[in-house]
C-alpha cells in the first residue's frame, strides 16, 4: 500500500504540519484519526523510491480521495558505439527533470533515482526494465567501465522501449581559472 501522511490546513502559518498516519490497505484506503475538523492536506507515496503526491487542503466532509500518478515502465536496450548490444559490464544512473530543477543534468548537482528495486535484467540480456516510473522526462546514463558512456531522455506517459548508445569515453584536462586565467 501507499504511505500516507495528514494534517490539519494551517492558515497561520505557511505549510501544513503533517503526520504519518500509514500504510493504505490492498485496496488503496485508510483511516485516519486525530485529525481537527475542517481543511486536511494529504501526502502519498507508493514507497521511499517514489515522490510525493500532494493533495492540497480540503474540506472534509465525506471520503477523501488523494489520487496516485500511473505508473510505467521502460525497456532499455544499450549498444556500444559500433551498434551491437552490451549485456554485462554497465553501470547506470538516473535523474529526473521537473520545472524545480531544469535540464535533469544541470551541473550534476541533483541526485540520482535509486534503481535498486525498480531495475532487472530482461528476458532478453541485452536488455533492462526499469519499472515503477511516475509521468516524467528522465535522463538515464550507462558506463561500461572507462570504455564508453551515453545518455538517453526518456519521455515517461506510457510504457516504451528505448536505445541508448554508448559513445568512446574521451579523456579531457580541466582546469578551474580566475578572470586572468591564473589557477
Amino acid at each position: 500500500g501507499a504511505e500516507i501522511f495528514a494534517g490539519n490546513h494551517s492558515k497561520k502559518l505557511p505549510m501544513d504540519l503533517m503526520q504519518p498516519i500509514g500504510v493504505s490497505d490492498g485496496e488503496g484506503r485508510f483511516t485516519a484519526d486525530g485529525l481537527g475538523e475542517g481543511n486536511v492536506a494529504l501526502a502519498a507515496r507508493r514507497s521511499a523510491m517514489d515522490a510525493w503526491v500532494v493533495a492540497p487542503g480540503q474540506d472534509i466532509f465525506d471520503d477523501v480521495v488523494i489520487t496516485m500518478p500511473a505508473s510505467h515502465s521502460v525497456e532499455l536496450v544499450v549498444l556500444d558505439p559500433s551498434g551491437t548490444p552490451v549485456a554485462d559490464g554497465l553501470e547506470f544512473r538516473m535523474f529526473q527533470s521537473t520545472e524545480e530543477n531544469g535540464p535533469p543534468l544541470a551541473f550534476g548537482m541533483y541526485p540520482s533515482i535509486p534503481l535498486e528495486g525498480r531495475m532487472e535484467r530482461g528476458e532478453d540480456q541485452a536488455a533492462w526494465t526499469i519499472t515503477g516510473l511516475a509521468p516524467g522526462v528522465y535522463s538515464v546514463l550507462a558506463r561500461k567501465g572507462e570504455e564508453a558512456l551515453g545518455a538517453v531522455n526518456i519521455n515517461s506517459v506510457t510504457d516504451t522501449r528505448v536505445e541508448l548508445k554508448l559513445k568512446p569515453s574521451l579523456e579531457l584536462e580541466i582546469s578551474a581559472v580566475g578572470p586572468n586565467r591564473e589557477p
